[in-house]
């Protein structure tokens, strides 16, 4: 029997009803997708801002001496290799290099980074104090200098100790007996392990300093002048040799410590747990291999060619 023209609009309206059912249902689902994924996306975001701010080390929490700024002290004479020029904002040499790059992972920008100027001995005696890190090469010696706290080492290297001529030579290794080691002109850097190491070889006396102190580079090349022997980093010696044209004269048999470089900060400075993960996470990265291959490389010297 032919169904009624009533009977048809009814299905035509029932597949209609239908159809835009399951449009409202998609649009439903794809609504839901889309605020659940813009609820996944805008977590980061809500998210970030709690844990920097629970993180110590986040910029917003570092107290510096300077707000807003970082700053280093080193010496005021060019360590050579690892100052290549008086200005260490040139970022010339290792030791420049790495300091930008630690304040970059703390946060700073080079702009941002200020240098102050003083000797490693009113670092290490709390003489001077207005500096966030001291970057000069130093060896940790807590017991010595308490008031000075050190981070996780960035170097470590071997030491070489330079003589003039044999006759010294012949006096460190007992030949010559009769004039003592301690009647010798010895250098060394006063923030590094030579003075320790010449009071545990008897070789200065007990209470005595050094005929000079003096850390690296031009400083090391002119205490030649006046001086017997010279403690000497392994970079530095290898300056001497390829950039000042001196022979580095070491002595068979005397094998001198070897040293780890470090920051040096005030005692109680929150900061070096901060500096001690800035190196954890450039070494990890491969960041400070890279900045030691390329600056202790006696190609990157000769910045005057």
């Amino acid at each position: 029997m032919p169904r009624s023209r009533g009977a048809e609009t009814d299905q035509v309206r029932g597949l209609l009803a239908l159809a835009l059912g399951c449009v409202l249902v998609s649009a439903c689902a794809a609504d839901a997708a889309v605020d659940g994924a813009a609820n996944v996306i805008a977590q980061p975001d809500d998210v970030q801002p709690e844990l920097e701010a629970l993180d110590p080390c986040s910029r917003p929490n570092l107290t510096t001496v300077e707000p807003g700024a970082l700053t280093f002290t080193t010496s005021s004479v060019p360590a050579q290799p690892f100052f290549l020029s008086d200005e260490p904002a040139d970022r010339l040499g290792f030791e420049s290099e790495l300091a930008y790059s630690v304040a970059e992972q703390l946060g700073f920008r080079p702009q941002e980074v200020t240098w102050e100027f003083a000797p490693a001995e009113d670092v290490l005696t709390a003489t001077f104090v207005d500096f966030d890190i001291a970057v000069d090469g130093y060896v940790a010696r807590p017991d010595e200098f308490p008031a000075i706290t050190y981070s996780t080492p960035y170097l470590e290297t071997t030491t070489v100790l330079d003589v003039s001529n044999d006759d010294v030579r012949r006096i460190l290794l007992g030949v010559n007996s009769q004039t003592p080691p301690s009647a010798l002109r010895f250098a060394a850097p006063v923030q590094g392990a030579g003075r320790p190491w010449l009071l545990e070889k008897g070789w200065i006396p007990e209470g005595g300093g050094l005929a000079m102190w003096a850390r690296a580079g031009s400083e090391m090349e002119q205490a030649r002048e006046s001086t017997d022997a010279r403690l000497l980093d392994a970079s530095t010696g290898q300056w001497l040799e390829e950039v000042a044209g001196v022979e580095v004269s070491s002595v068979a048999g005397v094998d001198p410590p070897n040293i780890a470089m470090s920051f040096a900060m005030v005692e109680g400075n929150p900061l070096v747990a901060c500096v001690d993960r800035a190196l954890a996470e450039m070494s990890e990265s491969g960041e400070l291999d890279a900045i030691t291959e390329t600056w202790l490389n006696p190609e990157m010297w000769r910045i005057d060619d």
